[in-house]
């Protein structure tokens, strides 16, 4: 676990430093799954710029002007108009994010890192 928060720590430092993209969409929906929500994303623009990838199980950040929160992409959907399905927790939510990513609003989705396991990674023999 403590791997995993060192990686996430030094991923915001990295980006803190490197030129990053600010993917701008649009919040189309949300449905909350047991404790999570799952937020419904549409890009501006209709697709991902040149150069910027997501894929299940990146991990992301979410910004609405002042608040943020990380989140988990669930899905990837490519085609007229690329959208994106994020996974979040919102817990405690200390920045009232939850209550301001709701549909016809806008956020900014940054790539923090992608999470994979060795499991992942395995192919069966």
């Amino acid at each position: 676990m403590l791997e995993c928060w060192q990686g996430i720590v030094a991923a915001k430092q990295q980006l803190q430093k490197d030129q990053t993209v600010n993917l701008a969409c649009d919040v189309s929906g949300r449905q909350f799954i047991d404790e999570f929500t799952d937020i419904y994303l549409a890009v501006q623009g209709g697709q991902l710029p040149d150069g910027v990838y997501y894929a299940e199980s990146d991990l992301v950040i979410i910004r609405q002007e002042t608040r943020s929160t990380l989140a988990r992409v669930q899905a990837v959907n490519r085609g007229r108009q690329t959208s994106l399905v994020l996974r979040c927790h919102f817990g405690s939510d200390t920045q009232g994010a939850s209550m301001h990513l709701v549909p016809r609003t806008v956020c900014h989705v940054t790539n923090l890192m992608r999470c994979v396991t060795d499991a992942d990674d395995q192919v069966p023999h």
